[in-house]
């Protein structure tokens, strides 16, 4: 049997549970959901801008939105040429540690246009290899968690 836990006296959130001490719930429900909206109606690249920008949730990065977007877009028809896919550090650390980006590219912090370039480089690898864009994904995240 797992005990409760008690908590007494002043206590802070960790690092992601920040987003609830900083964001009513209606407010985070209501900015996913337009996100969403913005990711069936215009595609990946659109919803990240939204999430990014004019629908950001403060203490939710790209690392943790790009997943929503993933998961979210992971069936069904999107407009656009890409899939969501996940970016966050251990997925950037692989194409900075092979060259395959500027030692410049950001390892969190990631700008729309570099988000486009990401969707666009992993579907690019993907169709030379004969594998999903999503497989290239998941190999970059465990490739980048070994540097």
């Amino acid at each position: 049997m797992v005990e409760p836990v008690h908590i007494t006296g002043e206590w802070e959130l960790p690092g992601p549970a920040q987003i609830f001490a900083h964001n009513a719930p209606a407010d985070i429900d209501a900015r996913l959901g337009a996100a969403l909206d913005v990711l069936r109606a215009e595609g990946a690249v659109a919803a990240y801008r939204a999430l990014n920008n004019e629908r950001r949730i403060k203490y939710l990065g790209a690392a943790f939105f790009t997943k929503v977007l993933h998961f979210a877009g992971a069936e069904g028809e999107l407009p656009g040429p890409h899939r969501p896919l996940i970016l966050d550090s251990v997925v950037s650390r692989a194409p900075r540690a092979s060259g395959a980006v500027a030692a410049t590219w950001p390892g969190r912090g990631w700008r729309t246009a570099q988000y486009a370039h990401y969707l666009a480089g992993v579907q690019a690898y993907a169709d030379r290899v004969g594998a999903r864009p999503d497989q290239v994904e998941l190999a970059l995240f465990r490739a980048g968690g070994n540097h």
